[in-house]
């Protein structure tokens, strides 16, 4: 009966993790922008795996729960796409309707 108990135990808890990161990947989205824009000023270009590395270090200090459950392959995943999202908000900056 005490194993059923706990394994019930940590499955409502392993749920109620689950479903906090799930709530919070808009924020994590909206982080991941910001962040690979600043460490793209700290470190500029062709520095790919620095920035991809310094990012992953301030997610896990950010976000230390999520980092537990979170990939490195996967948040290098969320961080290309971060920066396809990015590169995006800047073809629009540049003619307005980002349309060539």
């Amino acid at each position: 009966m005490e194993i059923l108990i706990t394994c019930l135990v940590s499955l409502i808890a392993a749920l109620i993790i689950f479903i906090a990161i799930r709530s919070r990947k808009i924020t994590i989205t909206d982080w991941l922008l910001l962040a690979v824009t600043e460490a793209e000023k700290q470190l500029g270009s062709g520095t790919g795996q620095q920035k991809l590395k310094r990012v992953y270090l301030w997610f896990t200090e950010r976000f230390p729960v999520a980092s537990y459950f979170v990939s490195f392959d996967i948040f290098s995943a969320w961080v290309d796409k971060a920066l396809d999202i990015m590169e995006w908000i800047l073809e629009i900056g540049e003619d307005g309707n980002g349309k060539d």
